[in-house]
């Protein structure tokens, strides 16, 4: 442990002088020394990584991929954010890639064998370096390489083995798909409208194809690897822009992704983590809870801040076993000490420049636009279109030279904001009762799934798919996070892997 620790030091210092090094932008020939710092960095980190989840050496080309995909997209947010591309940058990737290439086949004596090279091991590939693609920047694409691998199984099979608790998802998801089309035949959308339909009908396809995880043999450890080794792509952008505020706490960050689905991520990867940590009882990744902790605070983002607070609290009151009101008395220190730090998210809580004011009227309206409609719906991304009609007088009293605050918040909860900015009220509003009644039946035959497991083998490690499931769905209580494609990939990503673990009594 202490070796590891030292060599993450090490390469946590090589990766700071390498940002330094590339924040100067000269084209020079300590640019390649600069590519190299960082391809050597990430290199020894993700061997730390390797090392502490006892990652499977042979026939195994995930952490040969990670050790080059890693650094070199954390070099192309570095260059986003930094300097262009020039052949200092080029001959120091293609070195370090050769470098990296050398070091393994010595370490390994090879790279491959025939086994590599069949269906069955480039899915369970696919679903293991699948996390990469959620936290870096950029398309998904790899869900259509999974899409084919299912379909060619189904063909070859003629017939695919459906177990009954499947068969109830399948039905619920095809109800709430067939309430969806059928309001969206009967109600005029716009072009918000599609774009909102489009991110639910793409969820509900990412489930169709995430339900078959519950059937395949996943390696864990690989999963482990890839999304731990992954954040450092996702930190990257983050950290320069710390570095270059000198690392105050009264700022707020984000990276190339909207700040507050950052925020959200971010709590995510808090929570699997803390169940980590926990469950293996191993102290080596708590230097990246931290890193994860603080980035969060940074994003400024309230909503996920006091979620993240809230359910670390109860996973930890699940795994240490202690009076209630330590964790009471623990809950007021941090809610007494936090409120009179210089935090950037607890000064936007007690600023939040009229949000609060604009969600309550963003309620209210939605509630009113749902009895006016109860069944089909008024039509998914209409909100702000049939908000403006509703109260259009009050809106054409407003003087835009003399606006007041409360004028001005409720501007933009009529004639501004175009969604409801909560799952449940977008679903009453957007599409009727069947619709929200399929979806919720939906969530709530998976926390179901999950109850009776738990209840069954006490297995807590299968509650990370729970505790994923919570944190979307309440936060989706303030927020319309169903429409964000990322966060629902990375939320049920973790929750039918999960589910795999209820199905198949796997060990970690």
């Amino acid at each position: 442990m202490v070796k590891n620790i030292s060599i993450e030091i090490i390469a946590f210092i090589g990766m700071i002088i390498s940002f330094k090094i590339l924040n100067l932008q000269q084209n020079s020939i300590l640019l390649i020394g600069g590519v190299g710092l960082i391809y050597l960095s990430n290199y020894l980190i993700v061997s730390i990584f390797e090392n502490i989840f006892k990652v499977q050496k042979e026939n195994n080309i995930i952490p040969i991929l990670l050790k080059i995909l890693v650094p070199f997209y954390t070099l192309k947010v570095i260059n986003n954010v930094m300097y262009k591309k020039n052949i200092y940058y080029i001959l120091g990737t293609i070195f370090s890639i050769l470098v990296i290439l050398f070091l393994e086949y010595i370490y390994r004596k090879q790279f491959y064998t025939k086994k590599i090279f069949n269906f069955d091991t480039i899915e369970n590939i696919c679903i293991s370096i699948f996390p990469f693609y959620l936290l870096k920047t950029g398309s998904i694409k790899i869900i259509y390489i999974l899409l084919f691998l299912l379909i060619r199984k189904i063909y070859l099979k003629r017939s695919i083995h459906i177990k009954k608790e499947v068969k109830v998802i399948y039905i619920l998801l095809i109800l709430f798909s067939l309430t969806l089309g059928i309001s969206c035949v009967f109600n005029d959308i716009g072009f918000k409208g599609i774009a909102a339909l489009k991110n639910i009908f793409m969820w509900i396809f990412y489930m169709f194809i995430f339900v078959q995880f519950m059937y395949e043999k996943i390696d864990y450890k690989n999963i482990l690897l890839t999304a731990v080794s992954s954040t450092l792509i996702f930190y990257t952008p983050f950290f320069i822009k710390w570095m270059n505020a000198s690392y105050r706490f009264n700022i707020r960050l984000g990276t190339f992704i909207d700040i507050t689905q950052t925020g959200v991520i971010l709590g995510l990867l808090n929570i699997l983590f803390i169940f980590y940590i926990l469950y293996k009882k191993n102290m080596e990744l708590v230097p990246y809870l931290l890193i994860n902790f603080i980035f969060l605070i940074l994003t400024g983002s309230k909503g996920p801040f006091i979620l993240t607070l809230l359910l670390s609290i109860v996973i930890f009151s699940v795994f240490i076993k202690i009076n209630k009101l330590f964790y009471v008395g623990i809950s007021l220190f941090l809610v007494i000490f936090l409120y009179n730090s210089n935090l950037v998210v607890i000064k936007r809580m007690k600023n939040d420049g009229g949000s609060t004011g604009a969600r309550k009227l963003l309620y209210k309206e939605s509630f009113r636009q749902f009895l006016d409609k109860p069944i089909l719906g008024n039509g998914q991304g209409t909100y702000l279109e049939v908000a403006s009609l509703n109260h259009k007088k009050e809106l054409e009293e407003i003087d835009q030279k003399k606006i007041t605050r409360e004028q001005s918040i409720m501007k933009s909860a009529y004639n501004t904001l175009w969604y409801t900015h909560s799952n449940p009220l977008e679903l009453l509003r957007g599409s009727g009762l069947f619709s929200f009644a399929f979806y919720y039946s939906f969530i709530g035959y998976l926390v179901f799934l999950f109850c009776r497991y738990y209840k069954k083998s006490a297995d807590k490690l299968s509650l990370i798919g729970l505790f994923s499931l919570l944190y979307f769905e309440i936060y989706g209580l303030i927020d319309n996070v169903i429409i964000y494609e990322r966060l629902q990939l990375i939320s049920f990503y973790i929750i039918f892997l999960s589910l795999n673990r209820v199905f198949k009594y796997d060990k970690l």
